[in-house]
């Protein structure tokens, strides 16, 4: 894992510029940092690099690394990097690391652009191939590992994070005013609905791509789609062994260190299923992580005692009131300055701070759940869905087993007033969709101090509707949010996080699953939880309903010291923010006991924009 930026253009960086760049990326790799600079004609290629050390420790793998008149830039980690160097030195390569940075980019001198269809695991990768003078940029399938670009006047700028090109552009970057209103009014399910950010003209490099630049051009290319066709002729028995078997290898690719390693552990499935793969891998030297919320609704104390009775590994427990920080506003800025963008959700930020205690135990990798709900039907709203399907088929049989699931067990949980009512999930789907706005609250929109609205619409991958929901949660709403927050909350503690369930062959194999061994007899995430039926507790699997994890800013502000620094933000209409919000509408949440869980999500959205537009 670490932090790369580049450049490609006329000018010449400074010395200064260059420095500062690397200062910009030292908490992404504060192990080793290096430049190369190339001249072709006119042009200036610049290629930065900081190192965090997780594979290969010596300084013979830093970076920039070359061979053959290639130069790589590389952030992530390529978790068959093995095979594939087999294969390599089968053929005649030689190598003189144990890194997959040597593998990654002999293997594309080997299979030029062909090469990035090999690769399993995450990447943002730059390659300047000074024989053919072009740069080569490409990023892993989900988007795991983040790349920005501008381009700009013949020049142009690349990085991990936007801070980079901020930090080498010498133009003026000017706020993104359409991204700020969607951010405050619509959340954080729009942010990825495009490529635009907070900064005007600076893009984020779309996932499954490469692009080359030469000659003053950039040619983008789709190098993997996730396929749509559903198998309808594998049984049940067979897809369930499969599952248990894919999970299982990747968890095994993601135990690769040369560092100490941690993962998360909820009382949820989806770090229970990472837990046992673990034990039954026999990888001793793992600390598990947990959270443990005071509040009832969210604490899951009992399964998570029940998944480590008996375990031996070190464990990591955290409890609210470790996070329930003084410094709230003093830590926030530092980290939004950091990401050069506001935190898109509460639930991040809270989760930072267990990153700060994982760093603090020395601890540089960190596994998580990310992903199991998109793949496998993880959400209430999954269910509607479903039922919606059945409905439109006309299946009454399945219909009614599942709604009666749904009525018994599911409605009683969800919070949503609207997927409590069984006529309005019929309807159709453009109606649907448009619930899926978490700031449908009128009175939020009304804080606008102009009308807004944003037209909510699906991207077209499968003609199903929740199949079609499920790839939009994977690739435009919830798993590039949570990407884009966890890189962060890693990055800034120099932690590598790693997701599992983000394996290439695994989301392509759930994802061609019929939607009856997904939810069965209303039960979601039916073959997760069947095909580890033997591994974990029954209690975990089937009997605790989903409480994932959420935080009210209230428990912040009842500390007198960051209601009177929240307060001292807002006091003056001279905040930024005001420029889109009523002042006397904010004064008034602030003043709120009996604050709305859209009024909650609303005022962190605020307190952060309001310290991003300070400092931009």
């Amino acid at each position: 894992m670490c932090g790369i930026a580049g450049y490609m253009g006329e000018k010449k960086l400074s010395y200064a510029q260059i420095q500062n760049c690397h200062n910009s990326m030292q908490l992404r790799g504060p192990d080793a940092f290096g430049s190369a600079h190339f001249k072709v004609k006119k042009k200036n290629i610049n290629l930065l690099h900081n190192r965090l050390k997780i594979i290969d420790l010596s300084n013979s793998a830093n970076q920039p690394f070359s061979s053959s008149g290639y130069t790589l830039i590389f952030n992530g980690e390529i978790y068959n990097f093995k095979e594939i160097k087999k294969n390599l030195v089968s053929i005649g390569y030689k190598f003189k690391t144990n890194s997959d940075t040597e593998v990654l980019l002999k293997n594309y001198i080997h299979k030029s652009y062909e090469a990035f269809n090999d690769f399993e695991g995450m990447w943002s990768i730059a390659i300047w191939n000074n024989n053919k003078k072009e740069l080569i940029l490409s990023r892993d399938r989900f988007g795991q590992k983040p790349l920005f670009y501008l381009n700009y006047n013949n020049q142009f700028y690349f990085g991990s994070q936007i801070n980079q090109i901020k930090s080498i552009c010498s133009h003026s970057l000017k706020i993104n005013e359409e991204k700020i209103w969607d951010y405050l009014f619509s959340g954080y399910r729009v942010i990825f609905k495009n490529e635009q950010t907070f900064y005007k003209k600076i893009k984020h490099f779309p996932p499954s791509h490469y692009a080359v630049i030469k000659n003053d051009k950039i040619f983008f290319k789709k190098y993997w789609t996730l396929k749509k066709k559903v198998n309808n002729k594998i049984s049940y028995i067979e897809a369930k062994n499969k599952t248990a078997e894919l999970i299982k290898h990747s968890v095994k690719n993601c135990l690769i260190s040369d560092q100490k390693i941690s993962s998360m552990l909820s009382g949820g499935i989806d770090s229970n299923v990472i837990h046992s793969c673990i034990k039954d891998l026999k990888h001793t030297d793992i600390t598990f992580c947990s959270i443990i919320d005071n509040d009832k609704k969210y604490n899951e104390k009992k399964n998570i005692d029940i998944a480590l009775k008996n375990d031996l590994s070190n464990k990591l427990i955290v409890r609210e009131s470790d996070l329930l920080k003084e410094e709230f506003l003093e830590d926030l800025q530092k980290k939004v300055k950091f990401y050069s963008s506001p935190y898109l959700t509460i639930s991040s930020y809270v989760s930072s701070l267990m990153q700060k205690k994982i760093s603090e135990n020395n601890i540089r990798v960190n596994l998580s759940g990310l992903g199991s709900d998109e793949i496998f039907t993880g959400y209430y709203q999954h269910h509607a869905y479903y039922l919606k399907y059945l409905n439109d088929q006309k299946n009454k049989k399945s219909y009614n087993s599942n709604y009666k699931f749904w009525k018994e067990k599911v409605y009683p949980l969800v919070r949503n007033p609207f997927l409590k009512d069984k006529k309005i999930f019929l309807k159709d789907e453009s109606f649907i969709s448009s619930l899926l706005n978490y700031r449908v609250n009128p009175k939020i929109i009304n804080f606008s101090k102009k009308k807004y609205s944003y037209n909510f619409k699906d991207k077209k991958h499968s003609e199903n509707f929740l199949k079609n929901r499920m790839y939009n949660e994977i690739f435009y709403e919830n798993i590039p949010t949570m990407l884009y927050e966890d890189d962060r909350n890693h990055m800034f503690y120099s932690i590598e996080n790693r997701s599992p369930y983000l394996d290439k062959n695994l989301v392509e194999f759930a994802m061609s699953l019929p939607l009856n061994f997904l939810i069965k007899n209303g039960v979601a995430k039916y073959i997760l939880r069947d095909a580890f039926r033997e591994k974990i507790s029954n209690q975990i699997l089937f009997k605790s309903p989903k409480k994932g994890f959420n935080f009210n800013i209230l428990r912040y502000l009842k500390i007198k010291k960051n209601y009177d620094n929240v307060m001292e933000l807002f006091y003056s209409k001279a905040n930024p923010v005001f420029e889109f919000i009523k002042y006397n509408d904010v004064k008034k949440i602030l003043k709120s006991e009996n604050m709305l869980n859209s009024e909650n999500k609303f005022l962190f959205s605020v307190i952060n924009l309001s310290l991003f537009l300070k400092n931009k």
